[in-house]
């Protein structure tokens, strides 16, 4: 955690709400609290071991990232390390999507697959469509994904802007998507305009890393001001948005 991401987390934690609920009086984001924040029956203990053996994987492969344009040599242990969503961070989004029942989930940022994993474990009955811009690190995924049995996932391989603007008009609503890729405000920004205007009042959309720097910061600030966006919901390590009609317009910090 660099300084800036330190100094953001003890601003969070002083101006933040309990994951308790105390002192949030919007019934629906209280019930958020309670079924998703709290919530402890969503536990995947095999996910977690292939988290762990990722960890500690010595393979190196050639690893490409479109968000900085940097192409070198890397172990899939420091790429874990790196990019791979936490397991709370996880557990929440399980959580979620048994919260708000999309009918499918796009993910922008497959990396190695332990989030598409929890995701399509947690939604059985529905498709995980998955974006991987790096070649070698999709196959790694894909493999993992084979081992937990999971075949409801699409794998699709390129940048986010070569694909989502041929996908997204075809995707299942309401959808949940999770944006964890490329972390600067103009991508960023552009990610969430684009998911905002296929969304219906039902879709949810996260935004991971929202802290990570100060331009995520500057985005996750002109998202929760976005003219669509209705409830935001800042948990630090992400920020959650709804389009609910019939609620009223509020902005949420909230610790876990």
């Amino acid at each position: 955690m660099n300084f800036h991401h330190w100094k953001s987390y003890v601003k969070h934690f002083f101006t933040s709400h309990s994951r308790k609920g105390h002192g949030i009086h919007s019934p629906f984001v209280f019930r958020f609290t309670e079924h998703v924040l709290r919530s402890s029956s969503l536990c995947f203990p095999l996910l977690e071991k292939e988290r762990h053996a990722l960890y500690t994987q010595k393979t190196i492969i050639a690893f490409t990232d479109h968000g900085t344009g940097t192409s070198e040599p890397r172990r899939i242990s420091k790429i874990a390390r790196k990019t791979l969503a936490s397991k709370k961070d996880c557990r929440i989004l399980s959580a979620l999507i048994h919260f708000v029942s999309p009918a499918c989930c796009l993910e922008l940022g497959t990396s190695l697959g332990i989030t598409t994993a929890y995701m399509a474990s947690a939604l059985p009955g529905g498709t995980i469509f998955t974006i991987e811009g790096c070649g070698e690190v999709l196959r790694h995924a894909m493999d993992l994904t084979r081992r937990q049995q999971l075949n409801n996932i699409i794998f699709l391989h390129g940048t986010f802007d070569s694909i989502l603007p041929a996908l997204l008009p075809q995707l299942p609503k309401p959808f949940l998507a999770f944006v964890d890729g490329n972390h600067s405000y103009t991508p960023t920004l552009s990610y969430f305009n684009a998911l905002a205007g296929e969304a219906s009042p039902e879709s949810v959309i996260v935004i991971h890393d929202i802290h990570l720097n100060k331009q995520m910061e500057k985005a996750w600030e002109a998202i929760k001001h976005h003219p669509l966006t209705i409830i935001s919901i800042d948990l630090f390590s992400m920020g959650i948005i709804f389009f609910r009609k019939g609620l009223q317009r509020q902005h949420f910090r909230i610790r876990v």
